[in-house]
């Protein structure tokens, strides 16, 4: 219960974290879409998005390394810039530390992404 608990607190915080840490030019976005999954085994997920077209999501699990137990997550980000490019950070933090990789994306992409969302939204499924 401990565990979960860590879990659910880091991931919360990462949450804020990323949507305090971007660039903050503009009006202030609202959360359109939240979701946070935990198991009991402590497992979890979460996404979340702000009605300025951040998105973010991450799915991680309490591993054991040698002899005490870490947290792995695997996650992504996305957000569009002020001068509209959408800058993309798919990250992994586990014992390695954290490893992202950044993008720079086509508008188009955005596009195609939300359009599917909102259809998937609108049936119930997302």
């Amino acid at each position: 219960m401990k565990e979960n608990l860590a879990v659910a607190v880091l991931c919360i915080c990462a949450s804020l974290n990323f949507l305090l840490a971007r660039p903050q030019d503009g009006p202030t976005a609202e959360i359109v879409q939240q979701n946070f999954v935990i198991a009991p085994d402590g497992k979890f997920f979460f996404n979340v998005s702000t009605s300025d077209g951040f998105q973010h999501k991450a799915k991680g699990e309490i591993k054991k390394i040698g002899t005490s137990q870490g947290l792995s997550v695997e996650g992504e980000y996305f957000y569009i810039s002020s001068n509209g490019e959408i800058y993309t950070v798919t990250y992994t933090a586990d014992e390695r530390g954290f490893i992202p990789s950044v993008k720079l994306l086509p508008p188009s992409i955005l596009r195609t992404g939300v359009s599917c969302v909102a259809t998937l939204c609108g049936t119930g499924l997302g």
